[in-house]
Protein backbone atom coordinates (compact mmCIF):
# COMPACT_ATOMS: atom_id res chain seq x y z
CA UNK A 1 0.00 0.00 0.00
CA UNK A 2 1.51 3.08 -1.37
CA UNK A 3 0.44 6.93 0.70
CA UNK A 4 1.95 9.28 2.71
CA UNK A 5 3.70 7.35 5.19
CA UNK A 6 3.44 8.60 8.63
CA UNK A 7 -0.67 8.32 8.22
CA UNK A 8 -1.88 5.45 9.72
CA UNK A 9 -5.35 4.53 8.64
CA UNK A 10 -6.69 3.22 12.22
CA UNK A 11 -10.02 3.09 14.72
CA UNK A 12 -7.98 4.82 17.37
CA UNK A 13 -7.27 8.57 18.51
CA UNK A 14 -4.11 10.32 19.22
CA UNK A 15 -1.88 7.81 16.67
CA UNK A 16 -1.17 9.93 14.19
CA UNK A 17 -1.24 13.88 14.05
CA UNK A 18 -3.42 13.76 11.00
CA UNK A 19 -5.96 11.69 13.33
CA UNK A 20 -6.18 14.97 15.51
CA UNK A 21 -7.43 18.33 15.48
CA UNK A 22 -6.61 21.61 17.41
CA UNK A 23 -9.56 24.09 17.30
CA UNK A 24 -9.38 27.33 19.67
CA UNK A 25 -6.97 25.88 21.90
CA UNK A 26 -8.49 22.71 22.22
CA UNK A 27 -7.96 19.05 21.14
CA UNK A 28 -10.82 17.72 19.95
CA UNK A 29 -12.01 14.32 21.04
CA UNK A 30 -11.53 11.29 18.38
CA UNK A 31 -10.44 10.98 15.15
CA UNK A 32 -10.27 13.83 13.06
CA UNK A 33 -9.93 13.94 9.19
CA UNK A 34 -9.80 17.89 7.19
CA UNK A 35 -10.63 18.80 4.09
CA UNK A 36 -9.04 21.81 2.50
CA UNK A 37 -10.01 23.87 -0.97
CA UNK A 38 -7.92 26.60 -1.33
CA UNK A 39 -8.73 29.02 -4.21
CA UNK A 40 -8.21 31.83 -6.73
CA UNK A 41 -11.40 34.25 -7.22
CA UNK A 42 -12.01 34.17 -11.05
CA UNK A 43 -14.68 34.72 -13.56
CA UNK A 44 -14.60 33.03 -16.80
CA UNK A 45 -16.22 35.20 -19.33
CA UNK A 46 -17.00 33.77 -22.57
CA UNK A 47 -16.36 36.72 -25.48
CA UNK A 48 -19.33 36.14 -27.93
CA UNK A 49 -17.96 35.74 -31.19
CA UNK A 50 -14.26 34.67 -30.22
CA UNK A 51 -12.79 31.38 -29.66
CA UNK A 52 -11.76 31.26 -25.82
CA UNK A 53 -12.72 32.79 -22.98
CA UNK A 54 -11.16 35.55 -20.61
CA UNK A 55 -9.90 34.87 -17.38
CA UNK A 56 -10.66 38.12 -14.88
CA UNK A 57 -8.63 37.09 -11.83
CA UNK A 58 -10.39 38.64 -8.65
CA UNK A 59 -7.61 37.79 -6.11
CA UNK A 60 -7.23 35.23 -3.64
CA UNK A 61 -10.87 33.78 -2.30
CA UNK A 62 -9.54 32.36 0.82
CA UNK A 63 -9.71 28.65 2.05
CA UNK A 64 -13.45 26.15 2.84
CA UNK A 65 -12.25 23.01 5.22
CA UNK A 66 -14.38 20.54 6.15
CA UNK A 67 -13.66 18.36 9.41
CA UNK A 68 -14.81 15.16 10.20
CA UNK A 69 -14.76 13.69 13.11
CA UNK A 70 -15.85 10.16 14.59
CA UNK A 71 -16.56 9.20 18.02
CA UNK A 72 -16.66 5.58 19.62
CA UNK A 73 -15.99 5.92 23.05
CA UNK A 74 -18.10 7.68 25.99
CA UNK A 75 -15.29 9.38 26.98
CA UNK A 76 -15.02 10.54 23.81
CA UNK A 77 -18.60 11.71 23.85
CA UNK A 78 -18.31 13.28 27.77
CA UNK A 79 -15.40 15.49 26.58
CA UNK A 80 -17.67 16.77 23.48
CA UNK A 81 -20.55 17.79 25.00
CA UNK A 82 -18.35 19.55 27.82
CA UNK A 83 -16.67 21.70 24.87
CA UNK A 84 -18.94 21.98 22.43
CA UNK A 85 -21.42 24.55 23.88
CA UNK A 86 -18.16 27.34 23.60
CA UNK A 87 -18.34 27.06 19.89
CA UNK A 88 -21.63 26.64 19.54
CA UNK A 89 -22.99 29.54 16.40
CA UNK A 90 -26.09 30.22 18.34
CA UNK A 91 -24.77 30.79 21.84
CA UNK A 92 -25.52 34.35 22.87
CA UNK A 93 -22.46 35.90 23.57
CA UNK A 94 -20.40 33.39 22.27
CA UNK A 95 -17.05 34.37 20.29
CA UNK A 96 -17.15 36.28 18.10
CA UNK A 97 -13.51 35.90 17.31
CA UNK A 98 -11.55 33.89 15.01
CA UNK A 99 -10.38 30.51 16.27
CA UNK A 100 -6.86 29.14 16.20
CA UNK A 101 -6.70 25.89 14.44
CA UNK A 102 -3.99 23.33 13.97
CA UNK A 103 -4.09 20.31 11.64
CA UNK A 104 -1.63 19.02 9.15
CA UNK A 105 -3.64 19.74 6.32
CA UNK A 106 -4.71 23.72 7.15
CA UNK A 107 -0.69 24.04 8.37
CA UNK A 108 0.11 22.83 4.81
CA UNK A 109 -1.86 25.58 2.81
CA UNK A 110 -1.08 27.99 5.71
CA UNK A 111 -4.40 28.15 7.20
CA UNK A 112 -3.87 29.12 10.95
CA UNK A 113 -6.87 31.17 12.03
CA UNK A 114 -11.34 30.75 11.13
CA UNK A 115 -14.68 30.94 12.08
CA UNK A 116 -16.66 27.94 12.66
CA UNK A 117 -19.38 28.15 10.09
CA UNK A 118 -22.00 25.55 10.48
CA UNK A 119 -21.96 22.53 13.03
CA UNK A 120 -23.54 19.16 11.34
CA UNK A 121 -23.90 15.87 13.80
CA UNK A 122 -25.91 13.26 11.38
CA UNK A 123 -27.44 9.75 12.74
CA UNK A 124 -25.07 7.67 14.83
CA UNK A 125 -23.71 4.83 12.71
CA UNK A 126 -22.22 1.57 13.19
CA UNK A 127 -21.63 2.64 16.79
CA UNK A 128 -20.15 5.65 15.81
CA UNK A 129 -21.15 9.40 16.18
CA UNK A 130 -20.15 11.25 13.08
CA UNK A 131 -19.52 15.02 13.72
CA UNK A 132 -18.41 18.02 11.17
CA UNK A 133 -17.96 21.54 10.93
CA UNK A 134 -18.02 23.81 7.78
CA UNK A 135 -15.17 26.17 8.59
CA UNK A 136 -13.80 29.10 6.74
CA UNK A 137 -10.40 30.74 6.49
CA UNK A 138 -10.23 33.94 8.82
CA UNK A 139 -7.95 36.61 6.37
CA UNK A 140 -6.26 38.97 8.79
CA UNK A 141 -4.99 41.53 6.66
CA UNK A 142 -6.98 42.45 3.56
CA UNK A 143 -4.61 43.51 1.10
CA UNK A 144 -5.77 45.56 -2.17
CA UNK A 145 -5.90 43.23 -5.05
CA UNK A 146 -3.05 44.76 -8.08
CA UNK A 147 -2.96 41.93 -10.90
CA UNK A 148 0.47 42.56 -12.43
CA UNK A 149 1.74 46.94 -13.03
CA UNK A 150 -1.46 47.30 -14.63
CA UNK A 151 -2.64 49.36 -11.21
CA UNK A 152 0.26 50.76 -10.14
CA UNK A 153 0.61 54.45 -10.26
CA UNK A 154 3.38 54.78 -12.76
CA UNK A 155 2.34 52.27 -15.26
CA UNK A 156 3.57 52.91 -18.99
CA UNK A 157 5.50 55.53 -17.75
CA UNK A 158 9.05 56.00 -18.89
CA UNK A 159 12.00 54.23 -16.86
CA UNK A 160 13.69 57.09 -14.19
CA UNK A 161 17.31 56.51 -12.68
CA UNK A 162 15.75 57.80 -9.42
CA UNK A 163 12.84 55.15 -8.91
CA UNK A 164 15.83 52.78 -8.51
CA UNK A 165 18.08 54.83 -5.76
CA UNK A 166 18.87 52.96 -2.50
CA UNK A 167 19.88 54.81 0.49
CA UNK A 168 23.71 53.90 1.22
CA UNK A 169 23.65 51.86 4.96
CA UNK A 170 25.54 54.20 6.49
CA UNK A 171 22.00 56.66 6.32
CA UNK A 172 20.35 54.50 8.99
CA UNK A 173 23.04 54.39 11.78
CA UNK A 174 23.99 56.52 14.32
CA UNK A 175 21.66 59.32 15.33
CA UNK A 176 19.43 58.62 12.35
CA UNK A 177 18.23 55.74 14.12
Amino acid sequence: MSGIPWIHPTDSANDSLWDQMRLGGITWPGLWRLGITKKRSLDIVKVRRKDGTMTLDNGYFGCELKANGKLWTQAQFDDLQAILPYFDPQRRGGGRTPLDIYHPAAALLSVHQCYIGQIEVPPPEGGHLFFSFDIVEWCADLKPFVQGFAGTRKANAPINANDFAVDSPAANTGDKL
